[in-house]
């Protein structure tokens, strides 16, 4: 089963870096995500493709 990237998913670019949280999935394939770095509110708009599920602690 493979498992889609939705609002509320938490990413990380395929290249590596912090966790994002997707806050929306716009029909154009791409996905607003956020994250924190250094107590500031971050946001950009990333292409789906960049982007994978992050592995969760079970």
């Amino acid at each position: 089963m493979t498992e889609q990237i939705t609002p509320g998913s938490v990413v990380t670019l395929k290249s590596g870096g912090p966790k994002l949280t997707v806050e929306v999935v716009n029909s154009d394939n791409k996905a607003g995500v956020s994250w924190f770095s250094e107590g500031e509110y971050q946001f950009v708009t990333l292409p789906l493709s960049a982007l994978q599920l992050a592995q969760q602690p079970q």
